[in-house]
């Protein structure tokens, strides 16, 4: 069964960069415009991982992740930053980020981090699956 990502972006360099890095992967890729769609996205569909894009138009990064977390507090969020700052990486995990990536230079270690993800997603479910029988 493939992985859902959840792509939150309005910047097309960031889509096709994720799309790219995950071309042939067993995944399924969305991708929505703005931190509402995605919210909506969420509710309305399984998603296993959640990529954030830090310059949303309609609200704040953080708040969307706060707003994912609350909703589906297993799901994995990075978050996607433009710029380094210690501050909204710090608020960023506080509020439940598993994992933040700094520009482009980082797209390498996304990557490795989403396929490690959706790995353990996919261990998790066959062991709680085990479990049930």
């Amino acid at each position: 069964m493939d992985r859902r990502i959840l792509i939150v972006s309005e910047d097309p360099r960031l889509v096709g960069d994720v799309k790219n890095l995950l071309s042939g992967e067993p995944v399924e890729q969305t991708q929505v415009r703005s931190g509402q769609a995605g919210l909506d996205m969420i509710v309305s569909t399984p998603v296993d991982i959640a990529v954030i894009d830090d310059r949303l138009q309609d609200m704040q990064a953080v708040e969307l992740i706060r707003n994912i977390k609350s909703t589906v507090p297993d799901m994995i969020v990075i978050l996607a930053a433009y710029k380094h700052s210690i501050q909204q990486e710090i608020e960023a995990r506080r509020t439940g980020a598993s994992y933040c990536i700094i520009g482009p230079g980082e797209y390498d270690t996304l990557c490795q981090f989403l396929l490690q993800a959706t790995a353990l997603e996919s261990r998790h479910l066959l062991s709680k699956h085990r479990r049930r029988r």
